[in-house]
Order: C-alpha cells, then sequence, then structure tokens
C-alpha cells in the first residue's frame, strides 16, 4: 500500500489517497446511452439506503446469469433512499426481464423498479426520465469532442471577438463558480479554494492534471499550470493560433471570485504552441 499526496504542492495538504501499486486512470461511463451489441436492458431502483441492499441486488442479476455493464447510485431523499440505474445485458441468461424485475419488487428494500430499453438507429435510451445531478442542481453533459469543435470554431471564425467573447463570459462564470464554492467547502482559504477548483476540473475532465506553482496573497498572485485542457488539445487539432482564452478568463475570474477584486491573466506558455503545459499568471487588475 503506497500513501500517496493528491496534493500538487506541499502547502497545507489536505487529503491523502490510499492506492495500490502504480497511479492509473479510472473510467466513469454513464449508463445512458449504448451501442447495441447484445440483449442490453436498462434497469431503475428506489432502494432503501441500507448497508448490503446493493449487494443483495446484484445478486438477483448473478444468479440468472446477467452482466452488468454498468451503473451509477445517487443518495436522494434526505439520505433515506438511493437510485441505482445499471445497463444490464441478458444475452447469455434464460430468463426474461419481466422475471427479474419481478423477483427484485419482492425484496422489501426495493421501492420501485423500471426497466426497459428505447432503441433508435442501433442506439439504446433508457425509457425512463433520469436527471443528472451535481450540487444538488440539475447538470448537462457535452461530447468531449462536441465541446473543442464549438470552442475551436468559434475562435477560427470570429477570431479577436471570439477570444473576447470567450475571455469575457468564462471570467464571469469564473466567479459565480468561485461563490458556489465558497458556499459549498467548508473551508475560507484561497489556496485550498484554487486546490478545490483544480480538482473539479480534473474529476470534470476539463484538464488531466494541474500544478500551483507560485500563490501569493499580498500582493496577489497565482501561477498555475494545466496539462491537457480540452480547450488546448482542440487547438492543438484544429491547428487554431491563439491562447486559451476560455480557460484565461475562468481562472481569472474564479481567483477574482476569492479575493473579492478584480483580476487580470494572462498565458505565459500554452500546449497549443508546443509548450508542454498551459502557464496562467493571474495578478490584480491596475487601471
Amino acid at each position: 500500500v503506497i500513501p500517496y499526496s493528491c496534493i500538487p504542492i506541499p502547502i497545507n495538504p489536505f487529503c491523502t489517497a490510499i492506492m495500490m501499486g502504480k497511479c492509473m486512470s479510472y473510467k466513469l461511463q454513464l449508463p445512458l446511452i449504448t451501442k447495441m451489441k447484445g440483449d442490453y436492458w436498462f434497469f431503475a431502483l428506489r432502494l432503501r439506503n441500507r448497508p448490503g441492499v446493493l449487494t443483495k441486488v446484484a445478486e438477483v442479476f448473478a444468479k440468472a446469469n446477467i452482466n452488468i455493464l454498468g451503473g451509477t447510485h445517487t443518495v436522494v431523499e434526505d439520505g433515506g433512499f438511493v437510485d441505482w440505474i445499471t445497463l444490464t445485458d441478458f444475452s447469455k441468461s434464460k430468463v426474461k426481464p419481466s422475471d427479474i424485475a419481478e423477483k427484485l419488487s419482492r425484496n422489501p428494500d426495493v421501492v420501485r423498479v423500471d426497466y426497459g430499453i428505447k432503441v433508435i438507429g442501433g442506439i439504446g435510451f433508457p425509457p425512463f426520465e433520469v436527471a443528472i445531478i451535481f450540487g444538488e442542481e440539475k447538470a448537462t453533459i457535452w461530447r468531449y469532442i462536441w465541446l473543442t469543435s464549438f470552442l475551436g470554431s468559434l475562435i477560427r471564425y470570429f477570431k479577436d471577438s471570439g477570444q473576447l467573447f470567450l475571455y469575457q463570459a468564462a471570467y464571469i462564470a469564473g466567479y459565480n463558480i468561485s461563490q458556489w464554492w465558497k458556499q459549498s467547502t467548508a473551508t475560507k482559504d484561497p489556496l485550498k479554494l484554487i486546490q478545490v477548483a483544480g480538482e473539479a476540473l480534473k474529476a470534470f475532465g476539463w484538464i488531466r492534471d494541474y500544478e500551483i506553482v507560485r500563490f501569493q496573497e499580498s500582493p496577489t498572485l497565482v501561477v498555475i499550470r494545466l496539462f491537457e485542457s480540452f480547450e488546448s488539445q482542440a487547438y492543438k487539432k484544429l491547428k487554431v493560433s491563439g491562447g486559451c482564452y476560455f480557460m484565461l478568463g475562468l481562472l481569472a475570474g474564479y481567483v477574482a471570485g476569492i479575493f473579492g477584486v478584480s483580476m487580470v491573466a494572462r498565458e505565459e506558455k500554452c500546449e497549443a504552441k508546443g509548450h508542454g503545459f498551459c502557464e496562467f499568471h493571474i495578478s490584480v487588475y491596475k487601471a
């Protein structure tokens, strides 16, 4: 067992991950849309939030030789229940989905069972409504390639105007995000709030990693490196010149929200220009 600090700089460490062996990247496949490669069925269950309930539910599928391809569970209703949504493959099972649903419903900890699949053009969709939630609010998902194509097209066709739009829009978004994190976390420490943002960007797939190179409160100066941000990778692939104006504005607005003063940011290095990372310098705006 290797103790591994997940803090990019050795200042005020606040978490430790215990990892077995070398670092690896885990994948989270949301069971919402799938290519039909077997006898696939979606199941959605509302369960009582008690230890061992998921194990008993999974055993029902396992005993019927049904493969669970992916799933996610979320605590709902003030912690009293869990919604479990899963994609299953009945290809090697002799049991019907209706029989599995009936057997699951006999469990007193299973409050509701919905199942089915809607197939259009070889793509399977859940037949029931699924709300994606982040921070107790509805969220949405964009495929990586859709978002990068959007940003690249904005810069390619609108040039300086597109860059200005991205920076200003992202600045406002970054400021608002900082206020949300200040209310949602148990810290007011500026450095930790910046670390929270870095970890969130990693968790959402916006960057591969980050590093806080310098943190100075008076006068305020924050230097952050981002590795393989979706924006820099888009510009590299589309061969669009310029810098990462979206990330530039987002970071400037976020730091401005933390310190309560207007900030300005500049990008000293950019992966889209051949550097090994994107480096942003954020400081107080001086009129």
